[in-house]
């Protein structure tokens, strides 16, 4: 699935966010809240099929749940925080480059390839039938994923 440089930059900043509360209120609670973030970060990453930015935020994830320990108290000990706060830091540093990087290839896309009806498709599935209305619903199916239907009847 593909994801604007926006909609990605959103996504961490609520990471972002939940970390500077977690130093603002050092509990349990918004540890557990930077915990959801990252897992929800990680999670989108996923689904984006963005593999680099969430090989960071997975591992990023871990360190995290490792830090769900009954040994480990709040606030956390200070080189927990600090290695937090470079993994943090380091995946809004990864986010924004690959945010820059996707928004030059739009751009550079939009210009080369002026939008029109063809460009925005993505593919063309051919199909055998001897009607046409009876597969119209799957015809409409495939232009949700920018996929256009030509029929041999």
């Amino acid at each position: 699935m593909l994801c604007s440089p926006e909609e990605l930059l959103q996504k961490n900043q609520a990471v972002s966010t939940s970390w500077r509360r977690y130093r603002v209120e050092p509990s349990f609670d918004s540890f557990v809240e930077l915990a959801v973030s990252i897992n929800s970060f990680t999670e989108f990453l996923i689904d984006k099929g963005i593999t680099a930015l969430h090989h960071a935020s997975h591992q990023l994830e871990q360190v995290a749940l490792a830090l769900f320990s009954k040994e480990v108290g709040h606030p956390l000990p200070q080189a927990a925080l600090d290695d937090l706060n470079e993994r943090v830091g380091a995946l809004a540093r990864m986010t924004h480059a690959h945010a820059s990087a996707t928004a030059g290839l739009i751009e550079h896309r939009q210009d080369t390839h002026p939008a029109s009806p063809a460009s925005v498709r993505i593919g063309q599935t051919w199909l055998i039938a001897q009607n046409r209305a009876d597969w119209a619903g799957l015809e409409a199916q495939l232009g949700y994923f920018g996929m256009a239907a030509g029929f041999i009847t």
